[in-house]
Order: structure tokens, then sequence, then C-alpha cells
């Protein structure tokens, strides 16, 4: 039997260099749902759906060496990384994008430290922010919105390659709106309408507000709204009082041109169909015609500022 020979360190030169390539690196925002609360009381109509909330921290066309970029200083166990509440910060718009500064020396050290590395930045200067929404209602005065002054939780340093057409498919997330009703119960007391139309013979929707909702936004808003909310207000309110809601979804399809495919279902209409049941005063305003339509408030909609999970617990 032949000796083993004893395994020897390669040499430097003989280890493949990790292949230089662009780079984008972030951190998502994990209270997303506290951030769209404020934003939401601060007087914006849409926002970027929580899972888009996130600062950059690098954005490099040039081809970097990731893996000399290191890890960042946190020494969070979860890589997570917590900017504390208050400090400087400010609302801004950036191009056709609306943000939130904020100050954050780590975010900041990181940021240089990948560009030693040879990362490349398309601004004269880094400065950490979080994007609100890039469609801002008009008469919005920026001067008066208080910014967010809580604490801002970001998750682990994600480290992917440039997608240049990464707003595409990102579809700002609104909460309410006013709908035809088709039907009332009196008996069961329900009311039956579309919530959202997305196609109307074959081609896009769009509502009186200039607003199409595709139908893949529209499973995935409503969906998140089920599992969330299933309040019902009243034209555009949350309730009729401060600790009531003024009903409920009892009944939700999301009707999509796939779904309506599968389920062997004819249709010159996909959206949402859904039954509410109001409270007697309203249903009996729809029941004479007065309201011909309904609003459906989603979770992050609010009354006097406060989220509607803390109004029903108050």
């Amino acid at each position: 039997m032949g000796a083993i020979k004893p395994r020897t360190k390669p040499k430097a030169e003989d280890v493949a260099k990790q292949e230089p390539k662009p780079l984008y690196v972030r951190r998502d925002l994990l209270n997303g749902a506290e951030f769209v609360r404020w934003a939401k009381g601060q007087g914006f109509t849409t926002t970027l759906p929580q899972a888009n909330l996130h600062v950059t921290i690098c954005y490099s066309r040039s081809p970097v060496d990731w893996m000399a970029c290191g890890q960042s200083y946190s020494c969070d166990p979860k890589g997570e990384l917590v900017v504390q509440p208050g400090g400087p910060r400010m609302i801004e718009r950036f191009g056709d994008a609306v943000v939130l500064l904020f100050a954050s020396s780590e975010l900041n050290w990181r940021h240089e430290w990948i560009e030693e590395c040879g990362a490349s930045f398309d601004f004269d200067e880094y400065q950490p922010h979080v994007t609100i929404s890039w469609s801002a209602p008009d008469g919005l005065d920026l001067d008066k919105v208080e910014p967010f002054q809580g604490a801002l939780r970001f998750g682990p340093e994600i480290f992917e390659e440039i997608d240049e057409d990464w707003r595409q498919g990102i579809v700002e997330k609104s909460f309410s709106g006013f709908f035809k009703v088709s039907g009332v119960d009196e008996g069961l007391g329900l009311v039956f309408g579309w919530a959202i139309i997305c196609k109307q013979d074959g081609k896009d929707y769009v509502d009186a507000h200039d607003n199409h909702v595709p139908e893949d936004a529209m499973v995935e808003a409503t969906t998140d709204f089920m599992k969330n909310s299933r309040v019902h207000g009243d034209m555009h309110e949350r309730g009729t009082t401060a600790r009531m809601p003024a009903g409920a979804v009892v009944h939700s399809f999301p009707l999509t041109t796939e779904i309506a495919k599968a389920m062997g279902i004819e249709t010159k209409q996909t959206g949402w169909m859904v039954a509410t049941a109001p409270d007697p005063a309203m249903l009996k305003k729809f029941k004479t015609g007065e309201y011909t339509g309904f609003s459906i408030g989603g979770e992050h909609i609010e009354i006097d500022g406060r989220p509607v999970a803390e109004l029903l617990d108050a």
C-alpha cells in the first residue's frame, strides 16, 4: 500500500478570483407597515409596497469584486441595522420620487468602503434615504410633511447584480376606492359589488381617477387586505364611530383572466368581487339608493393618524 500524500495548501495564484461585476447593495425596511401608516397620515395617497421599501447602499455600474467588499460593521447577530429614532430627517424630492432623508454613520462608512473597493456612484454624494412614493398627490406641500421620527429597522445587506428595469412591475399601493354596487340583499344584510375592476372587454380598465390596477397587483393587495383588515368604511371613512368600523368584507373573490379560464367562467370583466356587511344605518342607505357605491379601507388607512388596529383595541 502506497504512502498517503499530505495535502498541500494551494498557492494564492492558483485560487480563482471572484469575477468583478456590477453591484447593487441594499437593506430592506423591516418595519414597513409602521412607515406606510406614517406616510398615509401625512397625506400620501399611495406608497411603494412594503416589500419594496429599502435603503440603497451601493449602485455601481462599474464591475466590483464582491468578495473584496466584505461584511458590514453591524454586530447584530442577524445582520440587521437599526437607525435609532430622531436625528436629522427631511422630506425631499429626488427626481420624480419623494424620499425620507436620514443620517446614519454606519451606512455612510459602508458606502465609502465599497467605493474604495472600486464601486462607482451616479451622484456627487451619498445620502441614506427611503423612497416613499413616485406619485405624490398634487397639492401635497412637502414643507408641511412631518418626517418619520421613529426607528428605522433594516434587514441584512443584500448583494445583487444591477437590474436596469427594476422599477417595472412595482405598483404603488392605494388603500381606498369608491366602486359601483351590483346588488343589495336586505335579508342577509349584504351589499354585493366589484371592489376593483382590472379589465373590461379584454382591455385594461382605467377609473375616473386615471388609476389602473393590474390583475397580479390586485391579487396581492386583496390577499393582504383579507388577511389583515376586512374593514368596510362609510364614504372613505373608517367607520361611523372611532371604535367600530361601518362594516366588514365577508365574501371575497379575486377574478383574473387566468382564474376565469381555469374555472370555466365567461366574463367581460375581471377584478375583485366582494360582499360587504355594512351596519344597519348604511345598509338602509344602499337600499334606498342614497348610496350607490362603497369604499374599502385597507390596513394602512388611518383615522386621526391612528391605525385601525389601535382604534379597535382602544
